[in-house]
């Protein structure tokens, strides 16, 4: 009877560690086209995350049990990035912020790529479908000698479905979110303007004739 109670366990345990990893990009479980994460540059070199969660989204549970749990930023593309904590000691503990290395998971398994973000704690408090946290988080880059540029930034979200998904084998899992549009490049913005100032032109010849 002991011997089925620990492979119970067990196996338990599996389904939990493969459903809810530890945050890292190659661990996403694919992206979510309802969970929509914006960042917005204030004074200065200090940022704000701001997210939301569409009405329609097909989490739940009861009373609103699903939702978003955490979201991590990565800097660089998720590759090597600044050490934010050398720069300025506590940087991680403050305004909000709360690096992978801080965030209670075993000592961050991100923190060379200079991952911070936060999480929301229990589900009373988790961001529901129709709910928006603006912001959830700020960070303030002053110090460090790295400002966030949105080009190179990637996102993570934890979700908590509110019911057993059997593709994940349980109910939470890592996610990229439907994301921030991207800044067009300067070659793409100089042959847009390029082409708007040709049908102006065009436009013009048009009226003359």
């Amino acid at each position: 009877m002991l011997a089925i109670f620990l492979g119970l366990a067990l196996a338990l345990t599996a389904v939990t560690a493969s459903a809810d990893p530890w945050p890292a990009l190659n661990a996403s479980a694919g992206t979510l086209s309802f969970v929509t994460v914006t960042a917005t540059q204030g004074p200065a070199n200090v940022w704000s995350f701001a997210l939301s969660v569409d009405a329609s989204a097909p989490i739940g549970g009861d009373i609103n049990v699903g939702g978003i749990k955490a979201l991590a930023v990565y800097l660089e593309d998720g590759n090597q990035g600044p050490d934010l904590e050398a720069a300025v000691p506590g940087w991680g503990m403050t305004a909000g912020v709360t690096t992978i290395a801080n965030w209670d998971f075993n000592g961050g398994y991100e923190r060379p790529k200079g991952v911070f973000g936060t999480h929301t704690g229990s589900p009373v408090n988790y961001i529901h479908k129709g709910e928006s946290a603006n912001p959830l988080l700020t960070a303030d880059f002053n110090g460090t000698g790295y400002n966030l540029n949105l080009s190179t930034t990637q996102y993570l979200v934890h979700l908590d479905w509110g019911y057993y998904r059997s593709e994940i084998q349980g109910n939470t899992a890592w996610y990229g979110p439907n994301g921030t549009p991207e800044i067009p490049e300067p070659a793409t913005m100089l042959l847009l303007g390029s082409g708007l100032l040709g049908a102006a032109g065009f436009s013009r010849i048009r009226r003359k004739k």
